[in-house]
């Protein structure tokens, strides 16, 4: 049996025996949500230390739970975290699935919270096979985020937008969305956001003849992705480090960077970062 089959089964036997169990024994319900909540939070520690292969096992088991209890946005926002994790490992198809089911759920729901997240979550994973619908979708949680002063959203959609621009090689507008960005991110919880745009600037500024800045850009980024232990987007940094030396002409210098992205997606058991 393939290993898909295999992970859809667990999910649908969670869910049946979980119904039973609350069909049965009613009583059962609050220490369901503890568990339930339990999952949710260990996935938000797992995913953030890059323990991605545990952390997909937190979020089918809280989800499984939340669709079992039929708490709606509990399952949205499982949905969005599974779609995450899935990304990380590669499962594009199924983070799609995911993400567009949070989606769905959330717009049911007016869950703007959730929604915005899973728009720009599925934003980034389509940006460079379908960058039409990628930036439609950004735009959307741009636009939400901006009537609601959900600044720190509203920044992910605007370097969600920058790499779109990026991939499509309108260094220009990926340049102005990147400053964009960073300006939103500036307050406390934009953190990530800041380190995925100064990493993207100083690309751009290595490919528009501006190196020395570029460096200075990604170390600034790799600093802050440091201080916030993130493994993935450190290992992000470094490639985007090895790409700026090499326009610099220092190859030992950037080999040595590639290695160290190498060795932390490698302990985190993936192949690259997107």
């Amino acid at each position: 049996m393939k290993r898909a089959a295999v992970f859809s089964g667990i999910v649908a036997f969670l869910v049946i025996f979980l119904s039973g169990c609350m069909g049965n024994r009613p009583v059962k319900r609050p220490a369901l949500e503890d568990e339930a909540r339990t999952y949710a939070r260990r996935y938000d520690e797992d995913f953030y230390l890059g323990r991605y292969h545990q952390a997909i096992r937190d979020a089918v088991r809280s989800l499984a739970v939340y669709r079992a209890l039929d708490l709606d946005r509990q399952t949205a926002i499982s949905l969005n975290n599974l779609g995450a994790v899935q990304d990380r490992l590669g499962k594009v198809d199924k983070a799609i699935g995911s993400y567009r089911e949070a989606i769905a759920l959330s717009r049911d729901l007016n869950d703007v919270s959730t929604l915005t997240a899973a728009l720009n979550n599925l934003a980034g994973t389509i940006a460079a096979t379908n960058p039409v619908q990628a930036a439609a979708l950004a735009n959307e949680a741009r636009d939400i985020a901006s009537d609601r002063g959900q600044t720190i959203v509203e920044a992910r959609a605007l370097s969600v937008l920058a790499s779109i621009a990026f991939a499509s090689d309108d260094l220009g507008g990926a340049a102005t969305l990147c400053r964009q960005a960073l300006e939103l991110s500036a307050g406390a919880g934009g953190e990530g956001v800041r380190a995925a745009c100064l990493t993207r600037l100083g690309r751009l500024l290595a490919r528009t003849g501006n190196p020395e800045a570029g460096l200075e850009s990604v170390k600034s980024g790799l600093a802050i992705d440091r201080k916030r232990g993130d493994p993935f987007s450190i290992a992000r940094d470094y490639q985007a480090m090895a790409e700026v030396l090499d326009a610099l002409h220092d190859l030992e210098g950037a080999e040595k960077s590639l290695e160290k992205a190498e060795d932390i997606l490698r302990f985190l058991g993936i192949d690259q970062v997107k």
